[in-house]
């Protein structure tokens, strides 16, 4: 009989039994660095925000190849659009690529469900997004309607 670690069962009880992993799991590098992308644009902050956005584009291109069938294609669509994000020169361009990585990284969250982290909603932007838990910051309007959002439900 082969011997199992405690940490192996422990992985495989949780994930019998539903427990969000943290940080989606293997792929919590792509949903750390896109939080700080949502961050960035939430104060004003270009620079940072195109800067973790190559970051997210380079961690879910290392998904892609680590993956299969649609979860494949899923980060592969995450990988392009946060590339199109890196390349603006303009903050409310990147907030424009922003929305549509934001559905696609909602998409992920759904299939690998992460503690710490809520998607939130904008009603005067039609967008929605991620963020660690904790006071709304809203990256479409950043510092001029900062607290603008509620967690979707």
């Amino acid at each position: 009989m082969p011997k199992t670690s405690l940490a192996t069962l422990s992985f495989f009880l949780a994930v019998a039994c539903g427990a969000a992993q943290p940080a989606f799991g293997a792929a919590g590098q792509v949903q750390q660095e896109y939080l700080k992308t949502q961050e960035s644009l939430a104060a004003d902050q270009l620079k940072p925000a195109v800067t973790s956005a190559r970051k997210v584009a380079s961690h879910a291109q290392a998904e892609v190849k680590n993956s299969a069938g649609d979860e494949r294609a899923l980060y592969g669509k995450i990988a392009s659009s946060a590339e199109r994000l890196s390349k603006t020169t303009g903050i409310e361009t990147a907030r424009t690529e922003f929305k549509a990585l934001s559905d696609l990284m909602i998409e992920l969250s759904k299939k690998h469900p992460s503690e710490g982290v809520k998607i939130m909603q904008c009603t005067m932007y039609p967008g929605s997004w991620i963020q660690k838990k904790g006071e709304t910051r809203n990256p479409y309007y950043g510092k001029q309607m900062l607290t603008c959002g509620e967690p979707v439900k």
